[in-house]
């Protein structure tokens, strides 16, 4: 078997202090933004902004000329695994296996290696700048990704750079006990909460709700009740928008473990 190297994960909330807050009330200052709640608010007006491009990974020396969908079709012909269906629909027989995932992960181990964007970028020849959508998966040429790499998640950071981003925000926030407002969108609850949710943490524990175990990843939104910056990580996108005073947006370009482009 071949499995994929990062893993859904589950977990429990480790703080005693969360407060769930009302998603109208809560987000209706947002109602300038240019996402819909359902995957998650964009929202401008602050002085700096710069986008964090979720980790991929990448193993040599294995199957360097297949994809995830003919690893995929193999193991079913090989009767190793089992077709999706819904009813008595075959999602394989209609569906293409891009080899992207989303929800909760983790830094994968053994021989995979960190594959920056800026690299395949210039292994497959192309430049990233004149994109007219967020950095996703179609700024790639994948319908099926190589099974060789591991490709960035779909709505959520993975654990380690959920932690470093959440360094930076202490860094610029008053105190440890400044309450922060998480927004998690429609589609990241799944049928746990349809009209999203939004709960209330203080700053010194955020780092934990990458564990609470109601959603599937990071908050779709992360906002100090005073406002002073915005976290989005939309559903549909594989990377994280940072906006912000021009110290914190600094402090994420600078951090080596975040790799991070300026998208207009």
């Amino acid at each position: 078997m071949f499995p994929h190297p990062i893993a859904n994960l589950t977990g429990d909330i480790h703080t005693g202090r969360m407060i769930e807050v009302d998603v109208e009330q809560a987000t209706e200052w947002m109602w300038r933004a240019d996402r819909s709640g359902y995957t998650g608010f964009d929202v401008e007006g602050w002085d700096a902004c710069t986008w964090i491009l979720h980790a991929m990974y990448e193993v040599s020396g294995r199957f360097p000329d297949m994809t995830w969908d003919d690893y995929r079709k193999r193991e079913l012909k090989a009767g190793r695994a089992e077709p999706q269906m819904v009813g008595n629909v075959n999602l394989d027989e209609l569906t293409t296996d891009s080899g992207m995932s989303s929800g909760r992960t983790k830094t994968p181990g053994g021989r995979w290696q960190r594959l920056r964007w800026m690299e395949l970028f210039s292994r497959l020849g192309q430049a990233p700048d004149h994109q007219e959508i967020p950095p996703c998966w179609r700024w790639f040429p994948y319908k099926s990704w190589p099974l060789r790499i591991s490709p960035p998640h779909v709505g959520s950071l993975d654990r380690h750079q959920y932690e470093r981003l959440v360094g930076k925000l202490e860094a610029v926030t008053a105190s440890d006990d400044a309450m922060c407002l998480c927004y998690y969108s429609a589609l990241s609850c799944g049928s746990e909460s349809p009209e999203g949710l939004v709960v209330k943490v203080a700053m010194g524990e955020l780092r934990h709700l990458y564990d609470f175990d109601r959603v599937s990843g990071s908050p779709s939104n992360i906002w100090p009740e005073d406002r002073s910056w915005l976290v989005w990580t939309d559903s549909d996108l594989s990377s994280t928008c940072v906006r912000g005073p021009w110290t914190l947006v600094a402090g994420v370009e600078a951090d080596p473990e975040l790799e991070t482009i300026r998208w207009p």
